[in-house]
């Protein structure tokens, strides 16, 4: 071995000589030197990166949607020969030597479907769809229902009706009471009437005259006259009083009476002179019927109404004073009539 003109080292042909048997085997020959290692791609989108032991790393890929193939690029040209790389180590590497000797990564398969995400916020109203056709409406007599200009009509109805016995409005005229009765079925029938309310009523005094003799000049009530005004109103008040007034001897005096709300103690009508006699030298009799009317108004019922009367005696004696009852001629009466609330 000798330096060449080159300045590399140089071992001449030898000149063919017969052939020695092998010799031994030499020692193994110190490393060479490291060949240029693998560079890594700054394309974006490279998976290939250095591992923690310095060796080549392909981390294990999610599931994901496939994208379509790229175009393939030109081959690059050949470079030197150098140390091949290594596979890291690190777990979850999937990058693998395939049979051939090159680098191969397997096809991932598809993972475990993911949680649904949350739900997005509601997208803007659709445009109006187009109107359909109006529904039918059945022409039985019991439907009420019909079609106005601006969609379906029900018309309501509200029945009102006076409270049982009372009047149906309030003023200056007679009233008038309506009843509303209903009778059910298809359709339903309702039937109103009217009426005038007529209240009134009417009393005989059957009892015995009272004697007025007997307290003379003193208040004598007839409770057998008592008639009663049942409810609110203005009333037509009047009696027909039987009276018998009388001397034997000579004398006079006179017999007053009055009408009176016993509720309340109001005089209905002011002192009414039923009879009167003036004979101070002998006998005098009168009798026979005498009308007291009022009108009387009240806020609220029912009210009690009867007759009063008194006796007064003015000179000479006095033989006879009764009134308020019955006679062989005819009887004291009361009645009432409402004419307006």
């Amino acid at each position: 071995m000798q330096l060449g003109t080159d300045g590399c080292l140089y071992v001449a042909e030898s000149e063919a000589g017969a052939e020695g048997p092998p010799g031994p085997e030499g020692p193994e020959g110190p490393p060479g030197p490291a060949g240029e290692g693998a560079c890594i791609s700054t394309d974006p989108g490279n998976a290939l990166q250095e591992g923690t032991d310095g060796c080549l790393y392909v981390a294990e890929s999610e599931a994901g949607a496939e994208g379509p193939a790229g175009p393939q690029g030109p081959a690059g040209p050949v470079g030197p020969a150098g140390e091949g790389v290594c596979i890291s180590t690190d777990p979850g590497n999937a990058l693998q030597e395939g049979t051939d000797g090159c680098l191969y990564v397997a096809e991932s398969e598809a993972g475990a479907e993911g949680p649904a995400g949350p739900q997005g916020p509601a997208g803007p109203a659709g445009p109006a769809g187009p109107a359909g056709e109006p529904p039918a409406i059945s022409p039985n007599p019991c439907n009420a229902i019909q079609e106005a200009a601006d969609g379906i009509l029900v018309p309501s109805v509200v029945l009102d009706t006076p409270p049982p016995g009372g009047p149906a409005s309030i003023g200056d005229e007679r009233s008038v009471e309506v009843d509303v009765t209903e009778t059910a079925g298809c359709p339903a029938t309702w039937t109103v009437g009217a009426r005038l309310a007529m209240v009134s009523g009417f009393k005989n005094a059957e009892d015995q005259h009272q004697d007025l003799l007997a307290a003379v000049g003193e208040d004598v009530p007839v409770p057998a006259s008592d008639i009663v005004l049942p409810e609110a109103g203005v009333y037509h008040v009047d009696a027909d009083v039987r009276y018998a007034l009388g001397t034997e001897t000579g004398g006079s005096g006179y017999l007053i009476g009055w009408l009176q709300d016993e509720t309340t103690g109001q005089l209905l009508t002011s002192f009414t002179q039923i009879a009167a006699i003036n004979s101070p030298d002998g006998p005098e009799h009168q009798g026979g019927t005498v009308h007291i009317m009022t009108e009387y108004a009240v806020p609220a019922g029912p009210r009690t109404v009867r007759l009063h009367l008194m006796a007064v005696e003015t000179g000479g004696v006095l033989s006879t004073a009764v009134a308020g009852g019955s006679d062989s001629n005819g009887a004291t009466r009361m009645r009432i009539l409402k004419v307006r609330d």
